[in-house]
């Protein structure tokens, strides 16, 4: 009897090695996660069996996120708005096409917003309304809900080292062109103030930054499962005092 029960007890204690290494793999791989999770920084969080929403911080620049935001290649659907744009403008204009040169200014612009005193780019619920904008050597591209809607330059020079101005032809009621000012504020990550001077004072300011820079940049995530949220308030900026700094 005492030798049956020496070789039950063997026998429950010996497994098989491969079980040992699956097991140990799961543990290990449950630690990450728990880890992951425990390291994200929540700026908003609500959870309930019906509803998720979060707004978190995303440091991973290989994220999928982060590859989704820094891609600015039209579907099909964007191609074909951006095509029937540049038709329409071709009717509705006289603005001859014209080409500059701007040497040193990055094409494609990407918001920068502040909060708690640094820097971040954002993913936002409503992806249309992320107000991405490119700049070829003729026009001046427009990211809106159904895609990219380009503008005629119709001037174009630098003005110092980092800073360029832009005369751009606009579609609206008033017909009057913008005057852009990009003010580069820093030379290392490209953060630059876009003032309108043609805008309201509330609306003549915004940061931008090129995309190849963004990845400097943690990014603030609002993510809902079920559905569109109101999107995060970040900081107001003072950008009197952001220009007088950089000077």
């Amino acid at each position: 009897m005492r030798y049956l029960l020496v070789l039950l007890l063997l026998a429950s204690c010996t497994t098989d090695p491969k079980q040992n290494e699956s097991y140990t793999a799961k543990v290990i791989q449950t630690s990450i996660q728990r880890k992951a999770v425990s390291d994200t920084t929540f700026l908003y969080r609500e959870v309930t069996p019906e509803y998720y929403h979060k707004v978190y911080i995303e440091r991973n620049r290989q994220s999928e996120v982060y590859k989704r935001l820094l891609d600015f290649r039209p579907n099909d659907d964007e191609r074909k708005y951006y095509q029937e744009c540049c038709k329409k403008l071709r009717q509705i204009t006289n603005v001859p096409s014209q080409q500059f040169k701007l040497i040193g200014l990055p094409k494609e612009w990407l918001p920068l917003y502040r909060y708690h005193g640094k820097y971040y780019v954002y993913a936002p619920s409503e992806w249309g309304g992320l107000e991405r904008k490119t700049i070829t050597d003729s026009t001046m591209v427009y990211w809106f809900m159904d895609g990219p809607s380009p503008e005629p330059l119709l001037g174009a020079r630098k003005l110092s080292s980092n800073t360029y101005y832009l005369k751009i032809h606009t579609s609206g009621a008033s017909n009057l062109p913008a005057k852009l000012t990009i003010h580069i504020i820093d030379a290392k990550n490209k953060i630059a103030v876009w003032e309108d001077q043609s805008a309201s004072i509330a609306n003549r300011y915004n940061l931008y930054v090129p995309r190849e820079n963004a990845r400097n940049f943690d990014m603030v995530v609002n993510y809902c499962k079920e559905q569109r949220t109101d999107e995060f308030e970040f900081d107001k900026v003072d950008y009197t005092a952001l220009l007088n700094s950089s000077q």
